[in-house]
């Protein structure tokens, strides 16, 4: 079972593949927002979202697959 501070960052992480300009607060201090770097694989299968709390520090690595059929 997911806990739930994994499911808060899972969600973070979503929000920001939909929109890396969106403002979320982390999901750790819930005071502090996330600051985001992405990272595409060389080949272009998969992309690292990086998350950093701009308040507490806490960090983060979503990777996630593309979808290749969208190309």
């Amino acid at each position: 079972m997911v806990s739930h501070k994994s499911q808060r960052w899972i969600v973070a992480a979503k929000r920001l593949t939909e929109d890396p300009k969106d403002r979320v607060k982390c999901p750790s201090c819930e005071t502090g927002y996330l600051e985001t770097t992405t990272a595409d694989f060389p080949d272009g299968s998969h992309t690292d979202v990086y998350m950093k709390c701009s308040e507490c520090g806490s960090a983060n690595v979503l990777t996630y697959m593309k979808d290749q059929g969208a190309e």
